[in-house]
């Protein structure tokens, strides 16, 4: 489970119902790990292109 709260001003002064409101989103535990193996990836490739 990943809670968030929008904090970006230009999604406030769109939707400023969701001001101070929490949102919660229910990820399964194996997509939630291909997310973050995705971002480690797309890091990891970001490291070695600045260091070419």
């Amino acid at each position: 489970m990943i809670t968030l709260e929008f904090r970006r001003e230009e999604h406030l002064l769109s939707h400023p119902k969701d001001a101070g409101a929490v949102f919660v989103a229910d990820i399964p535990p194996e997509e939630f790990i291909g997310i973050l193996d995705d971002i480690a990836a797309a890091l990891d490739a970001g490291l070695s292109e600045s260091h070419s």
